[in-house]
């Protein structure tokens, strides 16, 4: 899956709250309207690793942003698909309430290792070796996928 940044900021977001709240008041995405995800540049398209579905009707996609030191999660208000082909690899993984890790996850969809292996997302966002090797294996699988569609 591919998608493109059309928005890098919490007051893009604002129009996905249920109710109108102030700008400095944090929202279901976990934003006020003054975040601004330096990250991301408006235009610039990325490769969806995985989805992250959460409570509330928050969607998060796990991006790759082509570089070594790279990997974010974001909300997919942000972006606009360009390529809606899911991954051949992909699974899917539905989380109890009060899971012990993810407590406010519905469910992930993604490559292999973030259904089978409970630690694996939380090591991959704290940068643990071992995570962002087999992350970007499966990166380079999935842009051996897509690689039609190139990536801007």
């Amino acid at each position: 899956m591919i998608v493109r940044c059309i928005a890098n900021t919490g007051k893009a977001l604002r129009a996905f709250e249920p109710n109108e709240l102030p700008d400095d008041y944090t929202g279901k995405f976990g934003t006020t309207a003054h975040t601004i995800f330096h990250q991301l540049d408006i235009g610039k398209e990325y490769l969806v690793t995985a989805m992250i579905f959460w409570h509330q009707d928050v969607v998060q996609y796990l991006l790759y942003g082509h570089t070594e030191t790279w990997i974010l999660p974001a909300p997919a208000p942000l972006f606009t698909i360009m390529e809606a082909k899911l991954s051949r690899n992909w699974y899917f993984k539905q989380y109890e309430p009060g899971h012990r890790l993810y407590k406010s996850f519905l469910g992930v969809m993604g490559y292999k290792e973030l259904i089978t292996d409970d630690n694996h997302l939380e090591s991959l966002l704290e940068r643990e070796h071992e995570a962002e090797q087999i992350f970007y294996k499966r990166v380079i699988e999935m842009e051996r996928e897509f690689q039609k569609h190139d990536l801007a």
